[in-house]
C-alpha cells in the first residue's frame, strides 16, 4: 500500500512538473524555449494558450459547416478524421520565426531576391489605399446623390398634392359658375 501511494505521488509530482514546465500545446520544455529565446510565460499564455485552442476546438464543432471559413474546414475536417499533423508539435512561430531571421540575414544572396518582392508589396498597398480611398469618395458621393433625390421626389411629392388641390379647387369653381348659369 505504501509503495502504491509512493507511485501515485511520483506519477502527482510527474505530472505537476510536465504542467508547470512544458508548453501543453507544442510539448516544448522552458528549458529548451528559453534557450531559442522565447518567454515561457508569454508563450504558453498567449502563442499557445491551451484554452484558446479549446474554444477554437469547441467553435468547430459547433459551428455549421457553411458558416466555417477554408483552414476551419480543413482542421475541421482533419479532427474528423484523428490527423493531427497540423498540430504544432514541436513547433512554434517565435522559434521559427528566430530561425529564419538568422538564415536570412546570414546570407545576403536571399536578401536580394527579398528587396524586389517587399518593394511590389508596398507597392500594392499603396495602390490599395488609393482604391480604399477612392471607393469611400464614390460612397460619400452616392449618399449625396441619394439625399438629393430624396429631397427632389419629397418635393415633387408636394408639388403634386398642391397640384390635386388645385384642380380639386377649379373643379369646384366650374361647377359653380355652371350652376349660377
Amino acid at each position: 500500500i505504501i509503495d502504491t501511494f509512493a507511485d501515485m505521488r511520483a506519477q502527482a509530482n510527474e505530472m505537476d512538473e510536465d504542467q508547470k514546465g512544458k508548453c501543453f500545446i507544442c510539448c516544448q520544455e522552458q528549458p529548451q524555449l528559453e534557450r531559442q529565446g522565447v518567454d515561457f510565460q508569454e508563450h504558453i499564455y498567449n502563442a499557445h494558450y491551451m484554452w484558446a485552442y479549446a474554444r477554437f476546438f469547441l467553435h468547430l464543432s459547433e459551428a455549421p459547416d457553411c458558416d466555417l471559413n477554408g483552414p476551419e474546414t480543413y482542421i475541421k475536417s482533419q479532427l474528423s478524421e484523428q490527423n493531427t499533423t497540423f498540430f504544432p508539435i514541436e513547433r512554434c512561430l517565435e522559434s521559427e520565426k528566430e530561425a529564419a531571421d538568422v538564415s536570412i540575414s546570414d546570407n545576403p544572396a536571399k536578401l536580394k531576391h527579398v528587396h524586389p518582392i517587399l518593394d511590389e508589396a508596398k507597392v500594392v498597398a499603396s495602390t490599395t489605399d488609393k482604391l480604399k480611398m477612392t471607393a469611400s469618395e464614390s460612397m460619400a458621393e452616392v449618399k449625396e446623390l441619394k439625399d438629393a433625390v430624396t429631397t427632389l421626389l419629397a418635393r415633387i411629392g408636394t408639388i403634386a398634392v398642391s397640384a390635386t388641390e388645385l384642380t380639386a379647387q377649379a373643379a369646384a369653381n366650374g361647377e359653380g359658375e355652371a350652376a349660377a348659369a
